[in-house]
């Protein structure tokens, strides 16, 4: 696996995790959380980086290899900030890998980000909300869409 694949696995699930950070799931959200973010994983829009696509939902598919995301030991991952921090950090490792494509390139990378964060938001009402995406996720996917802008 390159190392292109393994950062943009990352900002991945990055991008799945900020959603949630945003979200206030009961037990059933989450369990519906992670069944739409393996949907979406395996959602890649055509373009000329589907290979990388590719492998980065592999990487996913399979599991942490020994080169977990690091987590620092000031952020407690389990508090809706500090998920919300360890989330960007992921989100993060994407964006130099966006940097170095070609505009279609990007377009692609980013839309498949993008879906992954709006599929997992999707995915289930948070408690008290009448809604499937929240204000609170929209707000969060629009953050998402503005740092992967960047690249």
């Amino acid at each position: 696996m390159t190392y292109d694949a393994r950062e943009l696995g990352s900002a991945a699930m990055g991008a799945a995790h900020y959603v949630i950070s945003y979200g206030k799931p009961n037990t059933w959200g989450v369990l519906m959380d992670v069944r739409a973010l393996g949907k979406a994983i395996s959602a890649i829009p055509a373009g000329p980086q589907t290979a990388l696509i590719e492998a980065a939902a592999a990487q996913i598919k399979r599991g942490p290899e020994g080169d977990i995301p690091e987590v620092h030991d000031e952020i407690d991952p389990a508090a809706p900030d500090g998920l919300r921090t360890t989330a960007e950090i992921a989100l993060c490792k994407g964006v130099p890998v966006i940097a170095g494509l070609d505009d279609e390139g990007k377009v692609q990378v980013r839309h498949w980000l993008i879906g992954i964060a709006e599929q997992v938001a999707a995915a289930s009402k948070d408690k008290g909300d009448k809604v499937k995406v929240s204000p609170a996720e929209r707000q969060a996917i629009a953050e998402i869409t503005m740092l992967l802008g960047s690249a």
